[in-house]
């Protein structure tokens, strides 16, 4: 394996941890907002 393709790879990783972080997080802020303004 070269240094471009870990390189590569780590990136991919980095993103799709992200993305799900962004998918976890998300949704949870948005609920909260919606109680918040109910309220």
């Amino acid at each position: 394996m070269n240094p471009s393709q870990g390189t590569a790879s780590s990136e991919v990783n980095a993103t799709e941890e992200m993305s799900n972080l962004v998918n976890y997080v998300e949704p949870v802020k948005f609920k909260s907002f919606e109680v918040s303004r109910s309220e």
